[in-house]
């Protein structure tokens, strides 16, 4: 850097980001060499800096991409008092005019209050308490956000999606999850749900359409299991046979009707009236 001379530092605003060679590259009207008389076709395009955690080497690393038009930026010419060949190294934050409505520091950040969500009436609101400056965040152009807040007894992690999908880590560790349209889970390999201390509810306001499996489904509980439909009714179906198994098994209903050739071994108590529509056969002799 010895052609890195006095005066090589200058202080501009991002007047285009379109790098016609996705460089990350802007071009910058620096104070003091490129004014608005100056068209932006004679800007020459401006390197950026980028951190060193990132490769920036085969498509390995972090893409120096995010700045806008009107961001504030500070860097320097590397050819010196030529000033071909300008580097950008950072933004710079600010306040335009004094507008706090135009902060560079996401109001998030600020802890001026949350993201502004639909609630349903079963959804946890957010623990949301932010201090200034433990709240450190990722703000996006179209408004997708991602909050690692640090607040002492309110610490979260928060990724949010302009949509109204979210995934948030509250500070109990309580982990809510919200996709405003269809949520699918896809997994090659087995895949296990387990609640060490609490019950597993499954509710849908329409239809729970399929479980299905190529393999069997087991169904297992060590006190009841319960299986009841409201306003509709209960089908057991299988191709082979269907067992109901129990020390007592109990039928309860208004009507029971039983369309099939029926086997019964053991003893039957029959209480009350018994209508038989069609032949009886009894140890072989039809009645």
């Amino acid at each position: 850097m010895d052609e890195l001379e006095d005066g090589g530092w200058f202080i501009g605003i991002v007047d285009d980001v379109n790098d016609p060679k996705k460089l990350g590259r802007v071009k910058v009207r620096i104070l003091d060499d490129y004014d608005q008389s100056v068209d932006s076709e004679d800007i020459p395009w401006a390197i950026v800096l980028g951190p060193t955690t990132g490769a920036a080497f085969l498509g390995v690393g972090h893409a120096v991409v995010g700045m806008m038009p009107g961001s504030r930026v500070i860097g320097f010419y590397l050819d010196g008092d030529k000033k071909t060949k300008p580097l950008v190294m950072g933004t710079l934050p600010f306040i335009l005019k004094g507008d706090e409505l135009d902060h560079s520091t996401s109001s998030i950040a600020r802890g001026s209050g949350p993201i502004k969500k639909d609630y349903l009436d079963y959804e946890p609101k957010t623990e949301y308490a932010s201090q200034y400056p433990l709240n450190s965040t990722i703000t996006t152009k179209s408004g997708h956000v991602i909050e690692v807040d640090d607040t002492p007894k309110a610490e979260r992690l928060h990724i949010y999606h302009k949509s109204g999908a979210y995934i948030e880590i509250f500070p109990d560790g309580k982990i809510v999850t919200k996709s405003p349209t269809d949520n699918i889970e896809i997994t090659i390999g087995d895949k296990t749900i387990v609640s060490d201390d609490g019950n597993i509810n499954i509710n849908a306001n329409k239809n729970i359409d399929l479980i299905s499996s190529d393999g069997e489904i087991g169904v297992v509980a060590n006190k009841d299991v319960g299986v009841v439909s409201t306003d509709g009714s209960v089908i057991l179906s299988g191709k082979n046979t269907t067992e109901i198994r129990g020390s007592i098994v109990e039928i309860n209903a208004d009507n029971a009707k039983v369309k099939a050739d029926t086997s019964i071994s053991g003893n039957v108590t029959i209480k009350g009236v018994v209508k038989i529509v069609g032949l009886l056969t009894v140890n072989g002799r039809t009645i």
